[in-house]
């Protein structure tokens, strides 16, 4: 099956209209955290739904991040999630 749209990890494809909101990067932080079992399919969906109610054209990492803390209320979780994300810092080009 050919299609120009990506599947990430096995767990879901990306509508046209959110891979045009969600940056590139929102999209493959949200499917990591969901492929390692560090946020349910519902709280994925959640955060999903959040992002594509804001009035940004695109919605990146920063947004992701601020979604997060508004969607998990377990400061553990949230404490072993976020540090992740942000030391993985901006993508590099070579």
């Amino acid at each position: 099956m050919n299609t120009d749209r990506q599947l990430y990890q096995g767990e879901r494809f990306f509508s046209p209209m959110e891979e045009a909101r969600l940056s590139p990067r929102f999209r493959k932080e949200l499917m990591l955290l969901l492929h390692q079992g560090q946020i349910s399919q519902l709280e994925a969906e959640r955060i999903i739904n959040g992002a594509l109610e804001m009035s940004r054209t695109e919605v990146g990492l920063k947004e992701l991040m601020d979604l997060l803390k508004e969607m998990i209320q377990d400061p553990v979780r949230l404490s072993l999630i976020l540090p992740r994300i942000e030391e993985d810092g901006p993508p590099t080009f070579h």
